[in-house]
């Protein structure tokens, strides 16, 4: 019980007087690395229940759909519950959930990937159901907190950007080794799934999360204290008036929508880059991870400037411009005959557009987490409550949902490609290109979208955010004392 209750220690006054450092920023990482560890494995879910399961399109897409919805659902229930228990003296609001949802995760991602390929329709249907419920149950209950956890480290804006560039690191490194390692064991030569393997990957990823979340654990500091029982005196928790309080948020909603429509656009990547892959270069099926996390690599050229970036411009105003490079990358997604090249010039030429992707997104990959943060500050100053599990948890609702829809918004509209998930790398012609077009036109939506919203809608900018900070005097040196404005 030292190993648990050493994880879960909280905020109090000696705590906050502790010198932020570099253990923070790595431990906080570790976080992201063990979330994606389990939640990278989403993407082969497609693969799996209809290439390798026989599920049809649409009833795969019916399936993520009602699931997205529940999976939506069920972030602001968790988060409710987190700030409705009061945690003991000394404990973290936080960590136990961590500690005890990792647990879980290391079985639930394995139990999405039971390969029962002889079994009845209706039996496949309810095994999918089910393990993804528990899976997302899971998941939940450990990635709701952890992204609260950011506001409770440090009240700091360049200390939280820190923290949110260090968490993108981890998701990146995450991403990168799975993208290598799973594509070379689950395809064979001849660019087909090789689904049975899926269980043994979902079970290691998830005693590597387990190892990574308590890393998180045992190496954070929280600084900044809260006195929940005098909130707790002053009004009891209402769940419902507290949800309704976020979507007076502006900042808090406007940035949920930007990142519903981002995630729709990798949705839409994740997928459609896949097929595109498997039928246009089958010889680079197993490399096709590789192939895609390569469009990212941009965003490491970020990593050394971003601190420098949100200090002099802020974080809205270093996110908005560069959204239009992504506009850019679906016009050459509609433009460029791909599928006509061969070999490692077509590779080549599919990697121009996802490369201005990870541009267009290089800074507010790194600074989201810092700006969610902000809107927890924001939601404390309109409300005088600090509820940073509601206000994290919705905003992780819009991005479930956008999972969700995106998820079903693909293979329903794969099938108007011409797709057909049991030919595998086998399709009629004509298809991948039909695919690229789509996934231009998904681009060039979301993203415009994106800049509209973060240079008309959101409203924490550099300044405003600086007022925030000296508002509720957590921090000495920030010298505009001028009220927060919608």
């Amino acid at each position: 019980m030292n190993f648990y209750r050493n994880a879960v220690k909280g905020a109090n006054e000696e705590s906050a007087k502790k010198k932020f450092t570099i253990k923070d920023k790595l431990a906080y990482m570790c976080g992201d690395l063990g979330c994606n560890m389990s939640f990278a494995l989403n993407s082969y879910l497609m693969l799996f229940w209809t290439q390798y399961m026989g599920l049809s399109l649409t009833t795969w897409g019916i399936i993520i759909l009602l699931l997205k919805i529940w999976d939506a659902i069920n972030d602001p229930i968790i988060g409710g519950l987190i700030d409705a228990i009061r945690p003991k003296p000394g404990q973290s609001k936080f960590k136990p959930w961590i500690f005890w949802g990792s647990l879980a995760l290391i079985f639930s991602g394995a139990v999405c990937f039971i390969p029962i390929k002889e079994a009845s329709m209706p039996i496949k249907i309810i095994i999918c159901v089910v393990g993804y419920l528990l899976w997302d149950l899971s998941y939940t209950i450990v990635n709701v907190p952890y992204g609260s956890l950011n506001a409770a480290i440090t009240s700091d804006a360049t200390e939280r950007s820190s923290l949110s560039t260090f968490r993108s690191i981890g998701a990146f490194i995450a991403n990168i080794l799975l993208a290598v390692l799973i594509p070379l064991l689950i395809y064979n030569e001849a660019g087909d799934i090789i689904g049975h393997i899926l269980i043994i990957v979902g079970l290691v990823c998830g005693v590597f999360g387990f190892i990574f979340f308590q890393i998180l654990c045992h190496g954070t500091t929280e600084r900044v204290v809260i006195d929940y029982d005098a909130q707790i005196k002053k009004e009891k928790f209402n769940y419902f008036k507290s949800i309704k309080a976020f979507f007076t948020n502006r900042s808090a909603v406007s940035f949920t929508v930007v990142t519903i429509f981002q995630l729709l656009a990798f949705s839409f990547m994740g997928t459609c880059s896949t097929l595109f892959i498997q039928q246009s270069f089958p010889e680079y099926t197993k490399l096709s991870g590789i192939v895609s996390m390569l469009g990212f690599l941009p965003t490491i050229i970020f990593i050394p400037f971003v601190g420098k970036l949100v200090k002099k411009f802020g974080k809205k105003e270093a996110s908005t411009w560069p959204m239009l490079l992504g506009v850019v990358a679906g016009i050459l997604l509609l433009v460029l005959p791909i599928e006509n090249f061969s070999g490692i010039t077509g590779i080549a030429l599919w990697l121009l557009p996802s490369i201005l992707l990870g541009l267009s997104i290089g800074v507010n990959s790194l600074v989201c987490w810092a700006m969610v943060a902000d809107c927890i500050d924001y939601h404390e100053i309109k409300t005088g409550k600090r509820e940073e599990g509601v206000v994290y948890a919705t905003y992780s609702l819009g991005r479930k949902l956008a999972q969700g829809f995106g998820a079903s918004l693909v293979s329903f509209l794969l099938i108007f490609t011409g797709y057909l998930p049991e030919l595998g790398a086998e399709q009629a012609a004509g298809v991948n290109t039909n695919i690229r077009i789509l996934l231009g036109i998904a681009y060039i939506v979301s993203f415009l979208i994106q800049f509209l919203l973060l240079l008309f809608v959101y409203n924490l900018s550099k300044k405003k955010v600086a007022e925030m900070v000296h508002t509720l005097g957590r921090e000495n040196t920030v010298d505009n004392s001028k009220a927060i404005e919608d």
